[in-house]
């Protein structure tokens, strides 16, 4: 997206840089995450899962 030939690339580059970060979920509060939601056993592992419980503990 940064790239040279992006016409307002400073403005993108400024943009992204202004969202703000979501919090990071703990390694307890994914493994309580994976036991609430029963993603167990679903085809979703401990990679994919962290993403989901950051976002559900916002």
């Amino acid at each position: 997206m940064a790239r040279e030939n992006l016409r307002a690339r400073a403005e993108v580059l400024s943009l992204l840089q202004a969202i703000p970060a979501s919090p990071v979920a703990t390694a307890a509060e994914v493994l309580f995450f994976m036991d609430q939601q029963a993603w167990l056993g679903r085809g979703i592992g401990y990679v994919g899962v962290p993403p989901l419980s950051s976002a559900w503990f916002i």
